[in-house]
């Protein structure tokens, strides 16, 4: 009941701030995505454990606990879930910080299994104390972190085992995982990327089941009681600063207790959480050295952060044109009067244009020291165009930009060019949106439509998305290369855009070069763009079109089969790839990749 009059309370304050029409539309989605049938469909048909077979080694795995004065059902469903585990090789390390309930050392004393050691401080710590304290005690090489009215799942540790014996290299192992109420009844599950560092910075998506490296967390030094409420978060990003060896498990393994007092049931129970939060980015942003700010997302408990560029960077913008000077113009005018980073110059590449208002638009912004038209009367070949055109440019950053788009957010253009200047970062990508104020695209999904698809179509441009999918930094395998920004040098190092994609999927097919040279690329959610979609020329509808699109199809999926067939790991396989603009388990796997696009 306490959760379901949180829920009202919530509903009242979006409602007031964002009017009737966004909140029906947001109501909308949230019980399309938190549907607790589909998602007990998915429990039915799709939840799967590894089948047990022999190990290489059975490493010992350290369950370490804080407790301090939990209702005793709830610890003891706690420990339960770890003495019901069907892997054997386990300690639990209990950390008692202090508890003033008599009860409860009452309960840790009946505990009689010889694998529990108990350990009672003398002053209360508070969290990351007392779960340092456990882990201090713990003699497995790899600790995983369990709160004192949650529960693992069964396999939980059988899971981990079987990761360490494929990954013996794992620093950081975490699973999926769910919330789970005072009935037992699971609902909410939280289906995670595969590691990406910069959604990370963004959005704590390891924290349950998390597990990591003794020798790591010794190197870390712990939790850190000055990010209490969001200690496993700071962890997780200071993990990150030393090592890439993190594994996703894409199974819940971790049930996460809804209580009245607790974080999954009412935000504002634990807002110093999200304040710790906000405090361990930015120590994160000062520790790594970025040019970065972090911000609030409205009405959300989620920050995102702006990356800022350096005032030596300068942006090459490449703009294929072919007439349609009323689009066109648009787009410049939005440019030149929208933009507060002034490091850039336009190349219009024109591609047979023949209307006279055309050659005036370009006359007319020839004026300007900063703009120039390159002339290419060839065949139109998008890959071809933008690669030449590349070639005349004297930026250090790339922006590939379709004619058909309007700039929205002045912070546009400065916020693609710092992501493009960080080293781990690749292609650089933004939230378009339809004139209607409905998103269009907000990254790719490998897999999606039969091959790949844009993320969020149709989804009004305030919605936040399945865990902030559409207001933050997500890391993504592909971006549109209707708004595309990249490092001049890493475009060259990729070879440029494949001139066998003439029109489609040469944005997907280029971003997966670049991402196999080591890097990550990545979706701006708060840099946002109109796309009139097709304007210029037009859809794949004559037998020409039709031909060259299937060809392409062809071509990418000879050129790129195993990581499209394969589930993208910046997606999870237990989510649906109909991208409707809705988020939510898919409940018939054998039906979960779509067939082919018919055109």
């Amino acid at each position: 009941m306490g959760n379901f009059l949180n829920i009202i309370k919530r509903g009242r304050v979006y409602l007031k701030n964002n009017g009737l029409g966004e909140t029906l539309r947001r109501t909308k989605i949230y019980l399309s995505e938190k549907s607790p049938r589909k998602y007990k469909l998915w429990i039915k048909n799709c939840e799967k454990s590894s089948h047990r077979r022999e190990l290489k080694r059975e490493p010992l795995i350290s369950v370490c606990m804080p407790v301090y004065n939990p209702e005793i059902k709830w610890l003891k469903r706690a420990v339960d879930s770890i003495l019901k585990q069907s892997y054997e090789n386990w300690e639990l390390c209990i950390a008692d910080d202090a508890s003033t309930d008599g009860s409860v050392k009452d309960f840790l004393k009946s505990l009689t299994d010889s694998r529990i050691n108990v350990i009672y401080r003398k002053e209360n710590g508070n969290i990351s104390k007392a779960t340092n304290t456990a882990a201090e005690a713990a003699r497995g090489d790899f600790i995983a972190l369990l709160d004192n009215d949650d529960e693992l799942a069964p396999n939980a540790l059988l899971e981990i085992a079987l990761t360490l014996d494929k990954h013996p290299n794992a620093d950081v192992i975490y699973s999926d995982e769910d919330k789970i109420d005072k009935k037992g009844r699971r609902f909410d599950p939280f289906f995670k990327p595969d590691f990406s560092p910069h959604t990370l910075i963004s959005l704590n998506y390891i924290s349950h089941l998390g597990v990591y490296r003794r020798e790591l967390l010794g190197r870390l030094k712990g939790l850190r009681s000055q990010y209490d409420g969001s200690q496993d978060y700071d962890l997780a990003l200071r993990a990150a600063d030393i090592t890439d060896n993190f594994y996703h498990i894409p199974k819940v393994l971790y049930h996460w207790r809804v209580l009245d007092t607790s974080t999954s049931a009412d935000i504002s129970k634990k807002s110093f959480a999200y304040d710790a939060a906000k405090r361990a980015i930015e120590d994160t942003i000062k520790r790594r050295g970025l040019r970065a700010e972090v911000k609030a997302v409205k009405n959300s408990s989620f920050y995102n952060i702006e990356f800022k560029p350096d005032e030596r960077d300068f942006v090459s913008i490449i703009i294929p044109v072919k007439d349609k000077p009323d689009i066109t113009e648009n787009c410049f005018k939005s440019i030149y009067e929208k933009t507060d980073f002034k490091n850039f110059e336009i190349i219009a590449v024109d591609n047979n244009s023949s209307e006279p208002e055309t050659a005036a638009l370009f006359e007319k912004y020839s004026k300007r020291d900063n703009f120039k038209v390159l002339r290419l009367d060839i065949p139109f070949n998008f890959s071809r165009l933008n690669n030449i055109a590349a070639g005349f440019a004297k930026g250090n950053i790339l922006l590939f930009l379709n004619n058909d788009t309007e700039v929205i957010s002045e912070n546009w253009l400065g916020a693609i060019a710092g992501a493009c200047r960080e080293s781990d970062i690749g292609c650089v990508g933004a939230k378009l949106l339809y004139p209607n104020d409905t998103i269009q695209h907000c990254g790719i999904v490998l897999g999606a439509g039969g091959l790949a698809g844009s993320c969020g179509i149709g989804v009004h441009k305030n919605e936040r998305g399945y865990f902030g999918r559409y207001a933050l930094n997500y890391n993504y395998s592909a971006v549109t290369a209707a708004c595309l920004g990249v490092k001049k040098s890493l475009f060259e190092k990729a070879g440029g855009f494949d001139e066998s994609f003439a029109v489609a999927f040469n944005d997907v097919d280029f971003c997966l070069k670049v991402k196999s040279l080591g890097v990550n690329n990545i979706c701006l959610s708060d840099v946002c763009l109109y796309h009139y979609e097709s304007l210029t020329r037009g859809i794949e509808d004559s037998p020409e079109k039709i031909k060259r699109f299937n060809g392409e199809i062809i071509g990418l999926k000879e050129k790129w089969g195993k990581e499209l067939l394969l589930n993208d790991p910046c997606y999870n396989e237990n989510l649906s790839l109909a991208l409707d603009g809705l988020f939510a388990p898919v409940t018939d796997r054998r039906a979960r990749r779509l067939a082919e696009p018919q055109i």
